[in-house]
């Protein structure tokens, strides 16, 4: 009979505990919401993501560049959870998470494989799925891209490390494949060929040793050999590039804002904070601001001791293989997203050392396992506990990490808490206080996040929106001009000032913000309906129906541009078309009473007795004071012979309008049905 042996049974087990402790850390969210930091680029407000996996959506990740990327497998795998759990948080939360953990096992069954060090290769992965900076990747629904794209970038290195191993073309194949789909999910991953490459010289040992320089003719013939398998990869890599420089060119900070010498200095800084958050996990938030003011002193200290650790690990590469290879990983991996190439405001990110890490990681793992090298049993015993205490102290402060990204409200006042100057951090908050009607501390986190940057043009428009929230609508038009003055393009501000303008009666004025709005984006819903509003006013029905279809075409879920639509079909005598829209409008806003006293009067008069009762008893419901929907209800009553009802609705449609002719008739017919009844 067969039986598994011990060491695959310890495997087995190995990885049995480091899943029960991935999840055990990161179970709580199933219960987080979406946050209000690119998940509504990502889900909340993306309709081509909301449509699920569909033909069209499809071809849409695959041609666009919105949030300043191309990577469509990201695209795809929202869409995918959209088809799965709609807009549930928790179910996009759980893909995450299983991702998180398939990457974790892989990295853990990789490294085994790669060095035949099952204790260590454990140690990495468990440090890798535990670690609190990697939380934002994986408790961030917008950063899907992070752990979808290492999935292919540990499939990348397995399958590559096969081939080198095995010689079967159909594993270099298959590893080039792999990585283009990695690139398809984030462009961070165009580090690899350099991977690859140290890879050959620690643990697959593809490249010879040598002293001195230049290398011997030998060493030299075996490097070319082998930095020519890489040009493929290469070759992608520099496509993918390319195409990110082109879709992130917008989003890039230009050299006038952020001098070449101010990104070197936070480079330097950045590759040393981050190794010493590696330490000391405390105080992480999911934004840190650039400095206002650079020190030359300690950025040059940064360079030097980042210098100091590169040739340390050179020079001791022939007696410690892995550390060149472990410092080396942690160096190109990060070097995409160091900030030589500045996109967005941020002096770092934890997500960005999700991949870069594991370099680190291995440095501590194989590290401490040469340091017990020939040490007694006790003092292996002692260094595994302290290893595995270090793991549940990770741990620990990870769960405590993965409550802070609960909900928008609790992760910006964490990162209003542990940064300092921190106007983004203040303004995200300011917008998640809004949105729980707390509109005191919202204002006040607003005007602090303008104190500290006044540049800041979405805390200026943000402070005009809880304005306009209050009531006081001209500060708010004022604020927002100065939004639009930062940020002229903004086709949303443009659009927030011709609302506020609009709502002060100043139409002409609101128009021309509209159509500037408009030509910054043409299928902007919003502006499209409120035009048809104004076009309306202005009894021009044409011009309103067609603003009102193109934004219910844009954004399909808009009752209220369905109610509109439905409102000016029936003023053109088009009644069958606006029964239609307005169904919509009462399918999608069950509480929008007049859609439902429209749709409830139209099938009143067109043998929908039964359903026009439903519609038009809601009706009243929501407005109780509408003598119209008591009147229309009350007619309705006595044509489905119910007198009685209908003489209660329509006694108190004449209380509320003395002067209601129809309803004191219809009043008059119900009591003679009446009259019979009592004789």
């Amino acid at each position: 009979m067969w039986r598994p042996s011990t060491r695959l049974t310890r495997e087995w087990a190995l990885a049995a505990l480091l899943a029960a402790a991935t999840v055990a850390v990161y179970a709580p969210i199933a219960g987080h919401e979406f946050v209000n930091y690119d998940d509504n680029l990502y889900v909340t407000e993306n309709p081509h993501v909301q449509q699920g996996l569909t033909a069209e959506s499809v071809r849409w990740a695959f041609s666009t560049c919105h949030a300043s990327n191309w990577h469509p497998l990201t695209w795809w795998s929202h869409m995918l959870d959209v088809e799965l759990f709609g807009l549930w948080a928790g179910g996009h939360h759980l893909s995450s998470l299983a991702l998180h953990l398939l990457n974790a096992l892989l990295l853990f069954a990789l490294l085994r494989g790669l060095t035949g060090r099952t204790g260590l290769s454990w140690f990495v992965a468990a440090l890798f799925a535990l670690h609190p900076a990697h939380v934002e990747s994986v408790a961030w629904v917008a950063e899907r891209k992070d752990v979808l794209s290492t999935l292919f970038y540990f499939l990348t290195l397995a399958a590559y490390a096969g081939w080198a191993r095995t010689g079967q073309a159909g594993l270099y194949r298959l590893s080039l494949a792999l990585f283009a789909l990695g690139l398809m999910a984030k462009p961070m991953l165009v580090s690899v060929p350099v991977v690859l490459l140290l890879l050959d010289g620690w643990p697959l040992a593809r490249l010879p040793a040598w002293t001195g320089w230049p290398p011997p003719p030998s060493a030299r013939r075996a490097l070319g050999r082998r930095l020519l398998e890489k040009a493929p990869f290469a070759a992608l890599a520099l496509a993918s590039g390319v195409v990110t420089l082109l879709a992130q060119g917008t989003a890039m900070v230009p050299l006038r804002t952020l001098s070449l010498a101010e990104r070197l200095a936070n480079s330097a800084q950045a590759y040393v904070r981050y190794v010493g958050e590696l330490f000391w996990p405390t105080n992480l938030a999911v934004f840190y601001p650039l400095p206002r003011v650079f020190s030359a002193g300690v950025a040059v200290a940064a360079g030097v001791a980042l210098l100091a650790a590169t040739v340390a690990a050179v020079r001791w590469a022939r007696r410690l293989p892995w550390l060149p290879a472990g410092w080396g990983w942690y160096l190109v991996t990060l070097l995409p997203v160091i900030g030589l190439v500045q996109v967005g405001a941020q002096s770092m990110a934890d997500r960005y050392t999700y991949v870069p890490y594991v370099g680190l990681f291995i440095l501590l793992a194989w590290g401490g396992g040469r340091l017990l090298e020939g040490r007694p049993a006790w003092a292996r015993r002692a260094g595994a506990a302290a290893a595995m205490v270090a793991v549940v102290a990770l741990a620990l402060v990870a769960a405590r990490q993965v409550g802070h990204w609960r909900d928008s409200i609790a992760l910006f006042t964490r990162a209003v808490a542990v940064t300092e100057l921190n106007d983004k951090a203040h303004d995200n908050l300011a917008v998640a206080l809004l949105a729980a009607g707390r509109l005191d501390e919202s204002e006040a986190h607003c005007r602090e996040a303008i104190a500290i940057n006044s540049g800041n043009d979405a805390a200026q428009s943000n402070l005009g929106t809880i304005l306009f929230t209050r009531g006081r609508t001209a500060d708010a038009a004022a604020q927002y001009r100065v939004a639009v003055a930062l940020q002229p393009g903004d086709p949303d501000y443009l659009y927030k000032l011709g609302s506020s303008l609009h709502k002060l009666g100043r139409l002409d004025e609101a128009a021309g913000w509209y159509y500037r709005a408009l030509q910054r984006a043409p299928e902007h819903p919003l502006v499209h309906f409120y035009l048809g509003e104004i076009m309306a006013a202005w009894q021009r029905p044409e011009a309103a129906l067609m603003h009102y279809r193109v934004a219910v075409a844009g954004q399909p879920e808009f009752a209220w541009a369905w109610l509109s639509l439905g409102r000016t079909l029936a003023g053109r005598g088009r009644l069958d078309e606006a029964a239609t829209a307005w169904a919509e409008a009462a399918r999608l806003n069950p509480d929008l009473a007049e859609a439902r006293y429209s749709l409830g009067t139209w099938l009143a008069t067109h043998g929908g007795l039964r359903e026009a009762l439903s519609h038009l008893e809601a009706a009243v419901r929501l407005q109780p004071g509408d003598a119209r929907a008591r009147n229309n209800l009350g007619s309705a009553l006595l044509n489905a012979g119910r007198p009685a009802e209908a003489a209660v609705q329509l006694e108190e449609a004449l209380r509320l309008r003395p002067d209601y002719p129809q309803a004191a008739d219809n009043l008059r017919r119900a009591r003679a049905q009446l009259l019979p009844e009592a004789q």
